[in-house]
């Protein structure tokens, strides 16, 4: 939904900082694709709503990254 995207703001700040910025979108197919793979990748039930986005985005930033940094905005 474009009222909570914040892929503009983010490509702003990137740009300002001169860091290298990739847009990835998980679409509500992709995320039920994922649901299940991504849950069972821990050992105990929790209620994160942002893990199965992470999941994703961790799969995608291993392929070029050896470490990347996380965090939730508040």
């Amino acid at each position: 939904e474009r009222e909570y995207d914040e892929s503009d703001h983010a490509e702003a700040i990137a740009n300002h900082f001169q860091t290298r910025h990739e847009t990835v979108t998980l679409s509500s197919r992709l995320y039920a694709e994922l649901h299940h793979e991504a849950l069972s990748a821990y050992s105990e039930p929790f209620t994160d709503l942002a893990s199965i986005p992470t999941y994703h985005l961790s799969k995608i930033v291993c392929r070029t990254a050896p470490v990347a940094l996380t965090g939730d905005g508040g």
